[in-house]
């Protein structure tokens, strides 16, 4: 969480020449494509959705973004993510800087078992092994505009994606930190 802070203090103090500016639009509407890499799974799923801005004060947005993940993998299924929070920062003309901070959840379309369960070889796996099929999450990083022409965002989103995976028996959670990008393509409402 240092990390976070520090981050976020240095994207305020670079991106005070913005803050100066005339209001910007208040909202930003677009898509997304984005790619989660599952490290306890060894697997990086694709998805796309869509995202909202919305201009509260100067240097702070909140920002929303649900991505789906069609491809049916063999171990977590399909997954839908759904995240909104706080994006801090400043734009200028050309481009923009922010640090974002945005909880959520995610939900799979398979049982499987959580990492860091120990699971005997037992066939087929007791439910009580499984976890459940909605998660926690936690989503934390940069964010990096790029104004083209007017009205037009093309945004990269680079960051930590922490999932909170639930026991159904015991209830014991376990985190899992995996990296995250999403591509951005977005208009000024």
């Amino acid at each position: 969480m240092q990390t976070v802070a520090t981050t976020l203090c240095i994207l305020l103090l670079s991106c005070s020449v913005a803050a100066g500016q005339t209001r910007q639009s208040q909202s930003d509407l677009g898509g997304t494509l984005t790619w989660l890499n599952l490290g306890s799974f060894d697997d990086t799923a694709t998805g796309f959705g869509g995202r909202l801005d919305y201009h509260l004060v100067d240097l702070l947005w909140l920002d929303a973004e649900a991505n789906v993940f069609p491809a049916n993998d063999r171990v977590t299924g399909r997954k839908l993510e759904a995240i909104a929070g706080g994006k801090i920062g400043g734009r200028s003309r050309v481009f923009g800087l922010f640090g974002k901070v945005r909880p959520g959840a995610v939900r799979f379309g398979n049982d499987f078992v959580a990492p860091g369960t120990v699971c005997i070889a037992i066939v087929p796996t007791p439910t009580s092994y499984f976890a459940s099929r909605r998660a926690l999450a936690l989503d934390y990083g940069s964010v990096i505009e790029v104004y083209p022409v007017a009205r037009s965002i093309v945004r990269f989103d680079i960051g930590t994606t922490y999932i909170w995976y639930r026991n159904r028996a015991s209830g014991h959670r376990t985190r899992s930190s995996n990296f995250q990008f999403t591509l951005g393509f977005s208009r000024r409402l």
